[in-house]
């Protein structure tokens, strides 16, 4: 969307920053801001984008070395959980 975007118009700058952290839009000079998750009550006006499914997923040798989780809590003896949206 963004590139059709910037096409229509041409005079807006749009820069496009990816933070892993909370964006104080009150005190960051930041608009739009697009967020992943429940919202905290607040003033802001928000717009649902899309609705996506979470799925958790390892590897084979990581399962056989580290256990397959049965619950939720398993998983805080885990090494690594990596985050990826496509």
């Amino acid at each position: 969307m963004l590139p059709a975007f910037m096409a229509t118009y041409s005079q807006v700058r749009v820069v496009l920053a990816v933070e892993n952290r909370f964006i104080d839009m009150p005190v960051e000079p930041v608009d739009p801001v697009i967020r992943v998750g429940p919202l905290a009550d607040s003033d802001l006006i928000a717009r649902r984008l899309l609705v996506s499914d979470t799925w958790l997923c390892a590897g084979p040798d990581y399962l056989a070395w580290h256990g397959t989780p049965v619950r939720a809590a398993d998983l805080s003896h885990n090494s690594l959980v990596v985050t990826a949206i496509a």
